[in-house]
């Protein structure tokens, strides 16, 4: 653990002046490029936690690419607890002010590698090691057009690819994007936290049983606020069930 008291560390989260300028970016993205309707939670930042939180109860997760940093995906990738079988974890990042917030927060821990990004992560890609991954989530850019160029980037080098998850999906040029670039349709997106998260099983394996119904489990905890990991966690082990095993999974990495 990252602290010796996680229940510390998963607290409300407070506003900050940084946050809020990447917040308004969002909020703007939604409401001229989102499709109609939909819920919105109040922390639209962190409507992947909980979907990345059920995913570790899917598919064992020991290594990570995360496009874009964040307080709560990067914190809880690095929560033994939560990710105990995590062995690497890659942030690529095209924001100074982030890439050092990440650092400064979690350096420490020797199985986070930092890659600062000034020319957009969709240019970086190729460096980083998404074939080895267990998941790739892409969560990165203030502007529309830096996150559109990553996902058109996954999807030409989706092959040997695994898992990877797109948040903001139901902004339509992030789903047309993927769907150009051959990513083709999501196995799962979950619509219950809003902004939206898709997964794509790129694997020649098919999804795992229960991803497809994964919108309604959640949705059924809808009422835990986001940031509340451990109330998701005791929801999630009584709705899903435990982490599956390395072993038990056939050693997928």
């Amino acid at each position: 653990m990252l602290t010796p008291e996680p229940a510390m560390l998963y607290q409300r989260p407070p506003a900050r002046a940084r946050d809020l300028v990447r917040h308004a970016a969002s909020w703007i993205r939604h409401r001229v490029f989102a499709a109609p309707g939909g819920v919105r939670s109040p922390w639209p930042g962190l409507t992947h936690v909980p979907v990345l939180l059920a995913l570790g109860r899917f598919i064992p997760i020991t290594q990570v690419v995360e496009l874009g940093s964040g307080d709560w995906s990067t914190r809880i990738f690095l929560d033994r607890d939560l990710f105990p079988e995590l062995t690497a974890l890659h942030v690529a990042e095209d924001q100074e002010y982030w890439s050092q917030r990440c650092q400064h927060r979690y350096g420490s821990d020797p199985r986070l590698q930092m890659q600062v990004c000034p020319a957009g992560v969709a240019q970086s890609l190729e460096h980083l090691p998404l074939r080895e991954s267990s998941l790739v989530l892409v969560d990165d850019s203030i502007s529309l057009a830096g996150r559109v160029a990553t996902i058109r980037a996954i999807g030409q080098l989706r092959s040997g690819l695994r898992v990877v998850a797109i948040h903001d999906f139901e902004i339509k040029a992030y789903a047309e994007a993927a769907f150009e670039a051959g990513l083709g349709k999501p196995h799962a997106v979950i619509n219950a936290l809003g902004p939206a998260t898709a997964l794509y099983w790129c694997a020649e394996n098919p999804a795992p049983t229960g991803i497809a119904g994964l919108d309604a489990v959640l949705s059924a905890c809808g009422s835990i606020p986001v940031w509340d990991v451990q109330a998701w966690e005791c929801a999630l082990e009584q709705a899903i069930g435990p982490r599956p095993l390395i072993a038990a999974a056939g050693g997928h990495g």
